[in-house]
């Protein structure tokens, strides 16, 4: 309760006012805070806002903080301090408030911590140079690795007909050796046969060689002389009788 007096009468005053009862607690209130958005945009910035519970409002200062171990008050270089419980912020991390008031300072409890992110653009330059950059990156890469399959097939299937190639000149090249070693063979075998079977022996070969000479100059000289019939009988009788065999 109160009451009053003149400046210049001392002796004068007022009755009491009416009394005024006032509770204490020892409940040391909390501050909350709240943001507009969690994700502060390119280019832009959040709004924080910090309030102490409605009915102990009144008379209070806030203080702002940024991440769990900062001890020291954000200042006007960290943030845009707007009306009294609100800033705007364009740094991505865990931000927290309290209040506080009177002389020495009363302070509330700090405030839950809220994280404020960077928001990334997709559409920015940057990241899409960078994209267009890891696809024509991928899409080399896996150009030359197809060309080098490629080039490495073509280099086996190569070597493959060159194999081939040689293999087949080898098999014709015995082939041939055989034929040339065993051309001889094959003649000296039918000569013997046909020497065995038809002709006379090996030392007769004169006669028969003489008696076909004759034979063919007798075709010749058709109705040839009687003397030209004699000789040709005279001239070797062994071939008479070679030929009549």
């Amino acid at each position: 309760m109160c009451k009053s007096r003149r400046r210049d009468d001392s002796y004068s005053s007022t009755e009491w006012s009416e009394a005024f009862t006032l509770s204490g607690s020892t409940d040391q209130p909390k501050a909350q805070i709240t943001s507009d958005m969690r994700d502060i945009p390119v280019g832009g910035s959040v709004t924080l806002t910090c309030s102490v519970n409605p009915s102990s409002s009144s008379g209070w200062k806030y203080y702002w903080y940024r991440d769990e171990k900062s001890s020291e008050p954000l200042t006007t270089q960290d943030a845009v301090f707007h009306s009294n419980g609100q800033i705007s912020v364009s740094q991505e991390g865990l931000y927290r408030c309290r209040g506080g008031r009177g002389n020495p300072v009363y302070y509330t409890e700090d405030s839950q911590s809220v994280r404020i992110d960077q928001k990334v653009d997709v559409s920015s330059p940057e990241i899409s140079s960078f994209s267009v950059l890891m696809i024509i990156g991928a899409i080399s890469g896996i150009t030359l690795i197809f060309i080098l399959l490629l080039l490495y097939c073509c280099k086996k299937f190569k070597d493959a007909a060159n194999e081939q190639t040689l293999s087949q000149d080898e098999d014709q090249q015995q082939v041939y050796s055989s034929l040339l070693h065993g051309d001889r063979c094959v003649y000296e075998t039918v000569r013997r046969c046909e020497n065995t079977e038809n002709g006379p022996a090996e030392g007769d070969y004169t006669n028969v060689t003489s008696v076909i000479q004759l034979k063919v100059i007798n075709k010749t000289r058709q109705r040839g002389d009687p003397e030209e019939s004699s000789d040709y009988y005279n001239v070797n009788p062994n071939s008479a009788t070679a030929l009549k065999s």
